[in-house]
């Protein structure tokens, strides 16, 4: 597939949209082979003794997840992982690993799109956590034990278990 984004290339295809209480955004948007739409996100993977930052999702899809977000346009994957971080969770990026990066077909937004192109990152952050009640029910930090027993959101329970964290 042509990773040339669309609004690279002058055409306007591109969904804005935007959480409660939120600015609005254009989410950089393209299409797959077959020509469904598809959005660009990013997802932190945040570790610190030995627990994992989650969140339990304000809006869809809902579950437990690492902070996420859709890549903005003009915005590269790691401005949009910093920004993510720090709005979901007030934690700074300090270092960030890509670890897997992938299209994936059955991960259903907010602005109903299936299909996303996904860089996720292993990341080291610092600050102090804060919830975002527009985003999140709650923000905690888990063991991996402990993550089997709470409701993961279907797209990170497959990326914890292919970075064999459960």
């Amino acid at each position: 597939m042509d990773r040339t984004l669309a609004s690279e290339a002058g055409d306007p295809r591109s969904i804005r949209g935007g959480g409660t209480n939120k600015n609005m955004f254009i989410a950089k948007t393209d299409k797959t082979s077959k020509g469904d739409p598809l959005h660009f996100s990013v997802g932190a993977i945040i570790k610190q003794d030995n627990k994992f930052l989650l969140i339990d999702r304000e809006t869809a899809p809902f579950g437990h997840a690492g902070p996420a977000g859709h890549v903005e346009e003009n915005e590269s994957p790691e401005e949009a992982l910093r920004h993510q971080v720090k709005e979901e969770t007030g934690l700074n990026i300090k270092s960030a690993r890509l670890i897997l990066e992938e299209e994936i077909a059955v991960n259903e937004c907010k602005f109903g799109v299936l299909n996303h192109y996904w860089c996720v990152y292993e990341c080291e952050a610092e600050g102090d956590v804060k919830l975002d009640i527009s985003e999140a029910k709650s923000i905690g930090w888990y063991t991996a034990e402990e993550m089997q027993e709470l409701e993961i959101e279907p797209i990170w329970q497959m990326w914890f278990k292919k970075t064999k964290i459960i």
